[in-house]
């Protein structure tokens, strides 16, 4: 195989991007058929799920969505943005908002941050859908904002944060002391500001529901708030920033608004007092008693086609379709871990890859996960294989939660029930064998 063509496949298994759901690249897991015949890999259709739950709601609806990153998760809600956005489903006008945009990655996070970046993003979503001229008309949120902070706080006055002060979002992100101080005056009077935005995010889904566009109106407006489960401290910091996580997402009155929305929040919170939650699991390529799936199997087979073809892979792992079996269980169905597998593949030099070669590629999926695995985990990670269920008394600290999710260790199926176990390099790590 050339070097053109080991490069683009090399980039095709790129495990950090995320193709659009409409390439070639995604296939439907939760809609997939063996022989006509409809598996459930993840145990149900979970775009259709979280759309169904929006759809049927006559009140302004609150949904917490979480799963491991490189799970899927954003490839579902672009599904549920297509499903609500003028189709059998609903004719609701969707407001996707990626959180690495506009908050900062490694600092808590509060009200402030959340409802300031979705203000900020349904603004520019409906003046894009209706015209600005019918959106701001004297002034707009973001003016009205900032003349109450510079009448509280003289030192803001000649802000350069552009002519409608929108850039205040950004500003936000970029510069933690003008951070520090604007939400310093926004928490002496919570509730004005949470007043405020509930009225702005008001009139404006009035405004979809009332204002025809090309002849006809939308049903409202819903949010979708993709990547928050993306916020994380860094080392002293880490029980600090997850204990906010925490803290926010448990009041859900903290984050509730008068349209519907979707929020993405760190899988960990689920052990914790958050309740509520739908977790997207990994594909289920093992089964409880530790057998073989072969449906979830086949499912994965196929992700990868999409990315290599099947002639293609077969010059790299051999004519025998039982490495790439072998590849897909050592990942636990995990589709980051397969595509991080792959692209080792792909490195080596000589085709078809050698049992030495596939040895050594697990092998070094293993040591990165010896690396994170802490000595204090050890003793409940294996309670967690034996037992395929996590005992909630031992998460007295949320930042034990959020370490062992965090590094994808446990990995979470459902087939009806849900049920919990270790990915494969970790259970070597352990030196745990198949019971």
């Amino acid at each position: 195989m050339d070097l053109k063509t080991r490069k683009k496949y090399y980039n095709r298994c790129n495990p950090y991007t995320i193709p659009s759901w409409e390439t070639t690249e995604i296939i439907d897991i939760d809609g997939y058929a063996i022989e006509g015949r409809k598996v459930k890999v993840r145990g149900k259709k979970w775009a259709e799920h979280i759309a169904k739950k929006i759809m049927m709601c006559e009140s302004e609806e609150i949904i917490y969505f979480t799963g491991y990153p490189g799970s899927g998760k954003t490839t579902e809600l672009q599904r549920v943005e297509q499903m609500l956005g003028d189709s059998e489903y609903a004719n609701l006008l969707p407001v996707y908002i990626n959180a690495l945009e506009f908050l900062p990655i490694h600092a808590s996070l509060d009200q402030i941050d959340i409802l300031s970046t979705i203000v900020y993003n349904v603004i520019e979503k409906v003046s894009q859908y209706q015209g600005k001229e019918k959106v701001f008309g004297k002034e707009n949120y973001f003016e009205r904002l900032w003349k109450w902070l510079t009448e509280t706080e003289v030192t803001f006055k000649g802000g350069e944060l552009g002519d409608d002060h929108s850039k205040l979002v950004f500003e936000m992100k970029d510069n933690p002391s003008f951070r520090t101080k604007i939400k310093y005056l926004i928490q002496n009077d919570p509730s004005k500001f949470k007043q405020d935005i509930d009225r702005e995010l008001y009139r404006l889904n009035e405004l979809v529901k009332t204002q025809k566009v090309d002849g006809k109106t939308k049903e409202g407006i819903v949010v979708i708030f993709d990547s928050l489960e993306h916020n994380r401290g860094i080392g002293a910091e880490a029980k600090t920033v997850a204990d906010d996580i925490q803290r926010l997402f448990s009041d859900r009155d903290n984050l509730a608004i008068p349209v519907h929305v979707i929020y993405t929040v760190p899988p960990y919170l689920h052990v914790g007092r958050v309740k509520d939650i739908e977790f997207l699991p990994v594909v289920r390529v093992i089964k409880r008693d530790n057998g073989v799936c072969q449906d979830g199997i086949e499912v994965m087979k196929s992700l990868v086609y999409k990315r290599i073809p099947k002639e293609d892979l077969k010059q790299i792992l051999g004519d025998d379709e039982k490495i790439l079996e072998e590849i897909i269980q050592y990942s636990g169905g995990y589709p980051r871990d397969l595509l991080r597998l792959l692209r080792e593949a792909i490195l080596v030099d000589n085709y078809p890859l050698s049992r030495i070669d596939i040895d050594g590629i697990f092998q070094e999926l293993e040591n990165e996960y010896r690396d994170t695995i802490a000595v204090e985990d050890r003793e409940r990670l294996t309670e967690i294989y034996h037992s395929k269920d996590i005992n909630f008394s031992h998460f007295d600290h949320i930042d034990v939660a959020e370490r062992l999710f965090s590094m994808h260790v446990v990995l979470r199926y459902r087939n009806g029930e849900q049920w919990f176990t270790l990915n494969p390099p970790s259970k070597r790590v352990l030196g745990i064998t198949d019971d």
